[in-house]
């Protein structure tokens, strides 16, 4: 079954990423999955349930799959629409050069994890400049936190987001 090694895959992945930055528990991995991601949702959330077991750190995690239209853009008319059917016809202009833009895979958009001693829940910039702590942000900046410094700043619950491998 194809959909038990993408599951495989994700907990792996996501216990992996549980263990870097020393969490408990996950507490919910949510998904992406399109009509063309060649993956049937019924069927991953069972393996997933199946497997999440062999796997510590996900045990009582919860699968929450968004499932997504198939969205295209039109290499003539530069429309974007979603298509209801798979026929690949812009709706603007009847060309046949689309290109889909979503709806096409398998994403990892979230992961919440629990990780101890994190009395806070926040992340508040003050300056741009680096302090005692670390580097303080500005409004539109980011940066990546080791697990020390989220232990340090007392954040404990970290959004992830990427493609599954």
């Amino acid at each position: 079954m194809h959909e038990e090694s993408l599951t495989r895959s994700l907990l792996r992945q996501v216990d992996e990423l549980a263990r870097q930055n020393r969490a408990t528990e996950v507490e919910e991995i949510e998904v992406e999955c399109g009509p063309l991601s060649g993956v049937e949702p019924l069927l991953l959330q069972s393996a997933f349930e199946r497997l999440q077991s062999s796997f510590g750190l996900t045990r009582s995690a919860k699968l929450a799959i968004r499932e997504v239209g198939l969205e295209i853009v039109c290499l003539d008319c530069h429309a974007h629409s979603q298509l209801t059917e798979f026929h690949f016809v812009c709706p603007i202009c009847d060309s046949t050069s689309l290109r889909v833009v979503r709806g096409d895979s398998l994403l990892l958009l979230d992961v919440r994890l629990t990780v101890p001693e994190a009395p806070r829940l926040e992340f508040v910039p003050k300056a741009r400049n680096m302090t005692a702590q670390g580097a303080a942000l500005g409004p539109n900046e980011a940066r990546t936190l080791s697990p020390e410094q989220l232990r340090r700043d007392g954040i404990s619950r970290v959004k992830i987001q990427g493609q599954i491998e």
